[in-house]
């Protein structure tokens, strides 16, 4: 079942199309290239993390962080309210 309504789900891919292919090329290109550095930066701070913890926890350790940053992650992405009027 999905999340949303099959016409919610093409207005809000044609919004995000609409907003990514209006912005100059070079200004996507750059936006893509601070995407990717935040991506790279979060893996390696998670694998960093997740290796000191194996190291000083054991595998329950390992779990337990897992959980608590998946749970944070889910609660973050729930209580997040975008601010300004997106209703077009």
């Amino acid at each position: 079942m999905p999340l949303l309504a099959p016409s919610m789900s093409s207005r809000m891919n044609g919004a995000v199309w609409l907003l990514a292919n209006g912005l100059d090329p070079q200004a996507r290109s750059r936006l893509n290239g601070l995407l990717m550095t935040g991506a790279m930066v979060g893996m390696a701070a998670g694998a960093a993390i997740g290796s000191t913890t194996w190291t000083l926890a054991g595998a329950p350790g390992l779990y337990g962080f897992s959980a608590l940053a998946g749970g944070t992650a889910l609660a973050v992405s729930f209580l997040h309210r975008p601010s300004g009027d997106h209703s077009r």
